[in-house]
């Protein structure tokens, strides 16, 4: 017994948090209400979170290629994760059990993903620096040819599954096109800190996620629309990634430039208020706290943009997180956002997604994504955790 604590005492800490949510899982499953559909969403989360990991990685990175791929492997673990937590939060409610076993599986999925892809980086020399004049190898431009086949394939394939109720198509198409392309922009932006990029792409997010799922929640994730959310979401993220590659180039961004601390802070853990947007956090908490004033339920509002504030403090920890070379760091992040995100999604569907959710929302990511940069890039500055 003495050898095992020992060896556990020595193991980092992302291993000892692995370990620790897997006995948990071990540990409450039998007293889960329906064990078959608690170990199904676990391993549907495992997926999703693993494939999000990863897509989160090459968003980033210098490669259309690669990034293509993931996209294309993403989709169908993402509209299946969905489809489950809308039937499970619909049938027994946000339970307790639901949530530690999808935030137990998340974190293995995260740490997978992870790991997968910085191998996969590390083997084809895939790096988030651009420089100038770099050419595509021909490799690239095959796996590049291929994806826009099978994009002509899914695209054909759409119009003739969906021709029974093609205007629906069209607007999931539409809405998850702009819900992945500002998906892309955001994790980029927010890993190279412009503020009005990341704002422009925070509205156009909240905007687009809460339009797509209100209208798949009320479809109840029908299968249909399985193809144009595919099409809608391979396309978006490609057209986004090249465009963010020309623009990073031009803008010379630099996602370590936080990293040289100021003269004037002595301390290593000073707190650098320059690294937050604050007149648009003013602006954007007095909005807040009108909406919850006039709100038809203040209390429902408030709650709102709370879960918002922590869903996108942590999605941006995470985001951040994933590119840097400390998988404590990430570790920790993981936690945080996976839990928050089915809090979130929970919440809006239990409430129908109604449409006086729909500002609060907006109010709460925006909030949250600009305090979770100034935060992210706090902890970086004091561990020296540069991006890798």
């Amino acid at each position: 017994m003495n050898k095992l604590l020992n060896w556990f005492r020595h193991l980092e800490h992302y291993w000892k948090l692995l370990i620790l949510f897997a006995l948990v899982t071990i540990a409450i499953l039998p007293f889960g209400s329906d064990i078959e559909q608690l170990l199904a969403l676990m391993i549907n989360a495992y997926a999703l979170v693993a494939f999000a990991a990863m897509l989160n990685r090459s968003s980033t990175k210098n490669s259309w290629a690669y990034h293509g791929i993931i996209l294309l492997l993403s989709n169908v673990a993402n509209y299946w994760v969905f489809k489950s937590v809308n039937v499970l939060v619909t049938t027994i409610g946000l339970t307790y059990f639901l949530v530690i076993a999808y935030v137990a599986a998340t974190v293995w999925g995260n740490f997978t993903g992870s790991r997968v892809s910085i191998f996969i980086e590390r083997k084809l020399g895939i790096t988030t620096r651009f420089k100038g004049g770099d050419s595509i190898s021909p490799e690239e431009k095959k796996v590049k040819y291929i994806l826009l086949i099978i994009l002509g394939v899914l695209t054909i394939t759409t119009i003739i599954v969906t021709r029974a109720n093609y205007l629906a198509a069209i607007s999931v198409f539409f809405l998850n096109f702009l819900n992945m392309g500002i998906h892309t922009f955001v994790r980029r932006s927010r890993n190279v800190g412009n503020t009005l990029l990341h704002n422009s792409g925070l509205l156009l997010q909240a905007l687009s996620f809460f339009l797509l799922f209100r209208f798949l929640a009320e479809e109840n994730m029908s299968w249909v629309f399985f193809l144009p959310y595919a099409l809608g979401s391979i396309s978006g993220g490609l057209l986004t990634h090249t465009f963010n590659m020309w623009a990073e180039k031009k803008i010379k961004a630099d996602p370590d430039k936080h990293l040289i601390k100021p003269a004037k802070h002595s301390s290593r853990f000073a707190i650098d208020l320059s690294l937050f947007p604050r007149k648009t956090l003013i602006v954007l908490l007095i909005a807040a706290v009108i909406m919850v004033v006039f709100a038809e339920s203040p209390a429902l509002a408030g709650t709102i943009i709370g879960l918002a504030i922590a869903q996108y403090i942590a999605f941006t920890l995470i985001s951040r997180a994933r590119t840097r070379k400390n998988r404590t760091y990430e570790a920790y992040a993981s936690i945080s956002s996976n839990g928050t995100w089915l809090a979130m999604f929970g919440k809006l569907n239990m409430q129908g997604w109604s449409a006086p959710l729909f500002l609060p929302y907006i109010a709460g990511v925006m909030i949250g994504g600009n305090l979770g940069v100034g935060i992210a890039m706090h902890i970086e500055r004091w561990f020296g955790i540069s991006s890798d």
